[in-house]
């Protein structure tokens, strides 16, 4: 998202605040005295329905749970069976999951927010509460559909995950291409038990939501896409155009995009953002010189002699090791990049490692590749890629300058 843009979510969000505790007080100003406690005993509602009938469906009271996080979030689910091979309709069965966070208002719109996850890989339910949080103005008026995409959290998982041998960012798999053709190998045969992963993609995703749709009785949908959610956004739109009343694109993935082949130069290009604020700010130019430079510096050094270190695990509180190249730093620093709040960590974190302290660097990356970990199945990513990316990859020498290279 641009600078600009983040700004004007920024205000945004602080405004949707400010009104909505404005309203609370008035609320609380205008209301009447209180009741006494016969009075009140006698004006108990009943308790709300333990269903909720939207379209075909049947809805039931449901808690949202996050990764990582006692966080739930109330909603109402409901199980949604689709073929796995939509050619094949007496193909094996797959169940979605499928929750809808009820609007406040009495009567809400007819049409319908759509929160589309990123990745790919990451789950709709799993998000429910950042989903919320960006979207609470909108839920005044108007239902939030949130839809794991098969192969994601509760809708027949891909997940490559080895029960063995959990991964872990110690393992250096990325840098060396043998270990990585191996792992990708492991993790098709763990796939192939459960699902075929040919039928795990964006387009035939894009049927599963409208399949979900017309069983909610064919409400318009708002979509809101993030990142590779985006993509999804704009299949579904190619494909049912009179189903959409509106489409948000946040961190757009074009469907002309080969998914990952410009990932080098957008994390140059932010890097070098993100270290011009430090090298034109005088205190941090002072502490920390030019952050983009001493990368380079710590990157060639890796290059030359790639080690291993030690540091205290921020989660287990124990002291590990992790052999640092720099591969795993460039992959370390992707992570920082993906939020403001971390990026503006790098200059601190890169400068406390080219001094040999990689603690603060390879610590809060430990916690970063932990959340990601977790809400990211690879298996449904890999199927994504491969089927959809792939074989449009061709070789970017201009990319070889890049931390990424």
């Amino acid at each position: 998202m641009k600078p600009k843009a983040r700004i004007g979510v920024a205000v945004a969000i602080a405004v949707a605040i400010f009104t909505a505790a404005n309203h609370h007080r008035r609320k609380a100003e205008d209301a009447p005295a209180a009741a006494s406690p016969v009075a009140a005993a006698a004006a108990v509602k009943p308790a709300p329905p333990a269903t909720w009938k939207l379209g075909s469906l049947t809805l039931t009271a449901c808690e949202l749970g996050q990764p990582n996080s006692a966080q739930t979030t109330a909603a109402w689910c409901a199980p949604f069976e689709v073929p796995e091979n939509r050619d094949d309709p007496s193909s094996r069965k797959i169940t979605l999951r499928l929750a809808v966070v009820r609007s406040n208002a009495e009567v809400a719109t007819k049409d319908m927010l759509v929160f589309l996850a990123g990745g790919p890989g990451q789950a709709a339910t799993e998000n429910a509460a950042a989903a919320i949080a960006a979207l609470d103005p909108l839920l005044a008026h108007r239902n939030l559909l949130l839809l794991d995409q098969r192969g994601t959290g509760g809708s027949h998982p891909l997940s490559c995950k080895n029960e063995e041998k959990p991964a872990t960012p110690d393992d250096d798999v990325e840098d060396d291409p043998a270990k990585l053709k191996a792992e990708i190998t492991r993790c098709l045969a763990q796939v192939e038990k459960n699902a075929d992963p040919r039928f795990y993609t964006t387009t035939i995703a894009a049927q599963d939501l409208e399949d979900v749709r017309k069983a909610l009785g064919s409400p318009s949908f708002d979509l809101v896409g993030v990142s590779y959610g985006t993509r999804m956004a704009q299949q579904y739109l190619v494909r049912y155009p009179d189903a959409v009343r509106a489409v948000v694109l946040d961190g757009v993935v074009p469907n002309s995009l080969v998914l990952g082949e410009d990932f080098a130069q957008n994390l140059d290009d932010a890097l070098k953002a993100q270290f011009a604020r430090c090298t034109a700010d005088v205190e941090c130019h002072k502490r920390f010189g030019d952050p983009y430079q001493t990368l380079y510096q710590l990157r060639d050094a890796l290059r030359a002699n790639p080690h291993t270190v030690s540091f205290r695990d921020p989660q287990s509180y124990q002291t590990v090791q992790r052999r640092l190249s720099e591969f795993s730093l460039a992959s370390v620093v992707r992570m920082f990049a993906y939020s403001p709040i971390t990026a503006a960590l790098l200059p601190l974190s890169i400068d406390a490692a080219a001094h040999g302290d990689v603690g603060p660097l390879l610590g809060q990356a430990k916690l970063l590749s932990g959340d990601l970990a977790d809400t990211m199945n690879g298996g449904m990513q890999s199927s994504v890629i491969c089927s959809e990316d792939a074989d449009l990859f061709t070789p970017r020498p201009q990319d070889e300058h890049t931390i990424l290279g």
